[in-house]
Formats: structure tokens, C-alpha cells, sequence
């Protein structure tokens, strides 16, 4: 049996009995004929039942909002749950108004999403066709190279140029430019390259053997000689002894290790701009180990003074190398510079007078 038709039960038990008792208070009332507020006795047995029967439906009530709550909420929050909903009813036509909307907004961002789509095939058309245009290897810029020993052979110079062929053909593909098959440019340069060995045969001095290219090198970059071949010799470019001295001074005592550091690679990179400018071959500019020139930095520092820096070249450098040279401090003479200064200032004064 269900909880509800055990409620249910318990109600019409709990009226009965309610409706037996009232019988019987009014059955005993009409036998002693007692009369209220002047009323006749059986006027007065009446109003007697009547109050009964409506003591018996409030307490029926009382007992059934006691046994259910969902009755004592019907009962007493009537007009809440209507307000409620009525409030609910219409936060419903909201919502469909807004669901039309945002069901209008989807269709509107669809139609631009199938145009930014369209955009966007576009755009990587552009850049595929602008990726292919893109220069890889501007003409005259080095492609690869290799070293060619003095007193090498024939033969051995033949192998050279295989090697640098097979390595400039490699860096090309790799860099994404059409270039056709190994073998056929070998066969093409097959003449040149027997010429060029025969020449260079027994050479007293070191040679360079480099690729250059012929244009401008793109991804659309096809077919045809796309590249030409250097042969440098190895000449002393630099005497021993030769003395570099940076412009710049640093001041030990003022200067945190990390300005230091800066100062002393920018100070190297003055010995690099000036061995290029004597045609050395150096592939990059950090030549020098950073692990050197944080420790030349350090020395700078505990030093404790304004000193310049000095690069003195202790072999004579060739157009391969190599590239060793000594750090010398050279430390700033304060008292003689205050006394220039001085100098100039009262030069200065004389003039104006």
C-alpha cells in the first residue's frame, strides 16, 4: 500500500471519529434541551451542530496539512506558487525569444565562418605561391664549401669537388628549392671540374673550394646551373704581432659583470670586423667561445679600474686561419686625462676672453 492511500485512510478514520463525537455531544445536548443566548432547544441544538461540523473540517485540515506536506503548501502558499508560476511562464517566453535569436546569430556566424574560410583558402594560396617566390640564396651568397690541402693530387681534388657538390646539392634540396639530380649536374660540370683539378694540382698553399649562386635562389627554383664555383687561395693576410685596440673603455669599478660582458663581445666583435675586412674566411662571428669571453669579462673586473682592451695577433693569420690572438689591458691613466681636461678647459676660457 502507497504511503498516499495510507494518508488517505488515516483521514477519513480521523473524520469519523471527529463526526462521532460531535453526534454524540449533540444527541446528549438535545436530551438536557439546555438553551443558549435565548434560543429555543432545538434552535439551540442546531447552532450546537453546525459549530461542531466546522470544528470537525478545520481540524480534518489541521490533521491532513500535518500528515502531508503537499497539502499544508496547496493550502497555504497558493498565490506564492501562482506568482511562481506565472514569473517561470515568463522567463519560458524569454528564453524562446532568446533562443530565436541566438538561433539567428548561429545562422548569421555561419555564413561568416564559411566566408572566413574562403578567406583563409585564400590567404594560404597567397602565402604558398609568396613561400615559393621567397629568396633561399641571394646571388653571390655562399652555398657550402671545402678545404683543399696544399700538395693534394689530382684525384684528391677530383674527390673534393664531388664532396662539394654532394653538399651543396643537399643543402639546396634540403632548403626546399627544385634542383635536378646529383648526377646530371656532376656530368654537366664534368669538363670544368677536370680543368679546374688540373690547375690546382700540387698547390704550394691551402685552397678554398666554395659555391656560390648564380641568382637569386627561390623554391621555384628549377633546372639549369643555379650555382658557381670559387677556388680562393690561402695568402697571409694579418703579420704576427699586428695590434687591435678596441674603442671602447671600461670602467671596472662602475660596471656590473653582465655591462662588462657586453663591452668585451662587443670589443671581439671589432677583431672580427677587422679580419673580414682583410678578406679572412670566417663562417660566423662568435669565433670566439662565450667561456672566453666570460672570463676575460671576469679579469676586466678584478681588476678594478678603467682600462681598454688590446688584441694582439701572435701568428701570422692567413686567409684560413688561424685566428689566435692574446687579450692585453691597457689601464686608463685618470691623473693624465684630468690634466688634459684641465687643459682644454683653460684653452676654452683663453678663447672666450
Amino acid at each position: 500500500m502507497s504511503e498516499a492511500s495510507i494518508k488517505l485512510i488515516a483521514i477519513m478514520i480521523f473524520s469519523g471519529l471527529l463526526a462521532y463525537i460531535g453526534d454524540q455531544v449533540g444527541y446528549k445536548l438535545g436530551k438536557k434541551r439546555i438553551s443558549l443566548f435565548g434560543l429555543r432547544p432545538r434552535q439551540t441544538a442546531t447552532v450546537i451542530t453546525i459549530t461542531f461540523g466546522i470544528i470537525i473540517t478545520f481540524l480534518t485540515i489541521i490533521f491532513a496539512m500535518i500528515l502531508s506536506e503537499d497539502v499544508r503548501i496547496a493550502l497555504t502558499k497558493v498565490e506564492e506558487i501562482k506568482r511562481a508560476i506565472r514569473e517561470k511562464e515568463k522567463t519560458y517566453q524569454e528564453l524562446v525569444k532568446e533562443k530565436e535569436h541566438v538561433l539567428s546569430t548561429v545562422d548569421g556566424l555561419n555564413s561568416d565562418i564559411i566566408e572566413k574560410k574562403k578567406e583563409i583558402k585564400t590567404l594560404k594560396d597567397f602565402y604558398s605561391e609568396l613561400k615559393r617566390s621567397v629568396i633561399i640564396f641571394e646571388v653571390n651568397e655562399m652555398i657550402s664549401f671545402v678545404m683543399i690541402d696544399k700538395n693534394s693530387s689530382y684525384d684528391d681534388i677530383i674527390k673534393k669537388f664531388q664532396e662539394l657538390f654532394t653538399k651543396t646539392h643537399r643543402k639546396v634540396t634540403q632548403a626546399g628549392i627544385k634542383a635536378r639530380d646529383l648526377k646530371t649536374i656532376m656530368k654537366e660540370y664534368d669538363k670544368m671540374i677536370k680543368e679546374k683539378a688540373k690547375l690546382l694540382e700540387n698547390s704550394p698553399t691551402r685552397i678554398l673550394l666554395k659555391t656560390v649562386a648564380s641568382s637569386n635562389l627561390t623554391l621555384k627554383t628549377m633546372g639549369g646551373n643555379f650555382f658557381d664555383v670559387i677556388a680562393i687561395n690561402e695568402v697571409k693576410i694579418i703579420p704576427a704581432g699586428t695590434v687591435i685596440r678596441s674603442p671602447f673603455y671600461i670602467d671596472a669599478k662602475k660596471l656590473d659583470i653582465k655591462s662588462i660582458y657586453a663591452t668585451v663581445d662587443l670589443s671581439i666583435q671589432q677583431v672580427y670586423d677587422f679580419l673580414i675586412k682583410k678578406n679572412a674566411f670566417i663562417n660566423s662571428p662568435d669565433f670566439v667561445h662565450p667561456v672566453e669571453i666570460y672570463e676575460i669579462s671576469e679579469d676586466v673586473k678584478n681588476t678594478d679600474q678603467k682600462i681598454m682592451l688590446e688584441f694582439i695577433f701572435k701568428d701570422d693569420v692567413y686567409t684560413f686561419g688561424p685566428f689566435n690572438f692574446q687579450v692585453r689591458f691597457v689601464v686608463k691613466d685618470l691623473d693624465k686625462d684630468k690634466a688634459e681636461d684641465k687643459d682644454k678647459a683653460e684653452n676654452k676660457d683663453e678663447k672666450t676672453i
